[in-house]
C-alpha cells in the first residue's frame, strides 16, 4: 500500500520523504517497485536537496538495486557539488587572512 501511495503522490512528495520511505523499505528488506516515470520525477527533484537526505537515498537506491542512470547521476553530482561547496566554505579567503600579531616578547 505504501509503495503504491508513494508512486501516486510522486509529484507532491519531497526528496526527504522519499528518501526516508525508501530507507524503511530497505530496513525491512521489502522490495520497492516503481515505473521509470517515478525515478525520472525523483531525478528532477534532486538539485538543491540536502546531503542529509541524499546519502540515505543513495544507500537505498543501491540496496533496492535501482539502475536508473539519470537518477544515480543526479544524486552523485549533487553530492559532489555539496561536498565541494562545503570544502570551499571552510577554506579561508587568502585576501581576508592576516597573520596574528605577535606579543611584544616574541618580536625581534
Amino acid at each position: 500500500a505504501v509503495n503504491a501511495a508513494l508512486i501516486d503522490r510522486k509529484e507532491d512528495a519531497n526528496v526527504s520523504s522519499i528518501s526516508e520511505i525508501l530507507g524503511a523499505f530497505c530496513d525491512l528488506s521489502m522490495p520497492f517497485e516503481a515505473p521509470v516515470e517515478f525515478w525520472v520525477t525523483l531525478s528532477g527533484k534532486i538539485p538543491g536537496t540536502s546531503i542529509r537526505y541524499l546519502s540515505p537515498l543513495l544507500r537505498a537506491l543501491k540496496l533496492l538495486e535501482v539502475s536508473e542512470p539519470e537518477l544515480c547521476e543526479a544524486v552523485g553530482q549533487e553530492l559532489l557539488q555539496q561536498l565541494e561547496d562545503a570544502r570551499q566554505s571552510e577554506l579561508p579567503d587568502p585576501e581576508e587572512s592576516s597573520l596574528p600579531e605577535l606579543p611584544c616578547f616574541a618580536e625581534r
